[in-house]
């Protein structure tokens, strides 16, 4: 399965459309903390562990799950992890 992309700005109309959206930004804590999605819980690659994640989830397990880093890299690679982990 391959890594599915959104566009930023179809991430805003869900939000705006009043769709759930669950955002773990993938970036260091230090990235995070200079700017940041108001809504988004920092989960750095480094210590990514896409079981605890998708145990912790507030929402449906089965509803997407949204990544975000600075210029996609990082967030690719964390989304490599979970479908190695066997979440889709």
């Amino acid at each position: 399965m391959d890594v599915v992309t959104i566009a930023p700005r179809d991430l805003a109309a869900k939000l705006r459309a009043g769709g759930r959206v669950e955002l773990i930004d993938v970036r260091t804590p230090v990235e995070f903390r200079e700017v940041h999605c108001p809504f988004a819980r920092n989960v750095p690659l480094s210590d990514l562990d896409p079981k605890a994640v998708m145990t912790a989830r507030a929402g449906a397990a089965d509803a997407p799950l949204y990544v975000i880093c600075q210029s996609g890299s990082r967030g690719r690679r964390a989304c490599e992890q979970f479908l190695a982990a066997g979440f889709a």
